[in-house]
């Protein structure tokens, strides 16, 4: 550990704390570690290390994942209802765009919001004999 110079705030975060919120800003933006490990020189094993090790960086992980999760939603949300422009080509060139919607996308957002509603639901039928053997075992009388 280096000495401390005059002037140098004590308090200022170290290497490590500026790595470790830099992984979490670009984690909560990429949702996928290896990306934002790799966006900032970080080892995965350094990132499973501060999270098994680190109950601070573990809380602040978990809201980053949440943060990420809520955008995606949010993009099922856009694509669902306010759709997205897909460029038309004619002879090589783009000449206009349609708006297209995912619905597939809104089906999946309603069975996670309502899935009293739109879960999947199976049922199953058996038809024919069903054979139930049962074995019984008494206890042996005492002599």
């Amino acid at each position: 550990m280096s000495k401390s110079k005059p002037g140098n705030n004590i308090n200022a975060p170290s290497r490590t704390d500026i790595k470790k919120k830099a992984f979490l800003e670009a984690y909560a933006k990429l949702g996928n570690i290896t990306k934002a490990c790799e966006a900032h020189n970080i080892g995965r094993r350094t990132f499973y290390d501060w999270r098994d090790n680190d109950a601070q960086f573990k809380s602040d992980f978990a809201i980053a994942d949440d943060t990420f999760n809520e955008s995606l939603e949010a993009e099922m949300d856009r694509r669902g209802k306010e759709g997205y422009l897909e460029p038309v080509f004619y002879q090589g060139k783009e000449v206009s765009a349609v708006r297209k919607y995912s619905e597939v996308l809104l089906i999946v957002r309603a069975k996670a919001k309502m899935p009293e509603k739109y879960k999947d639901r199976v049922e199953q039928e058996h038809k024919g004999n069903v054979i139930v053997s049962l074995k019984m075992v008494l206890p042996e009388a005492a002599n």
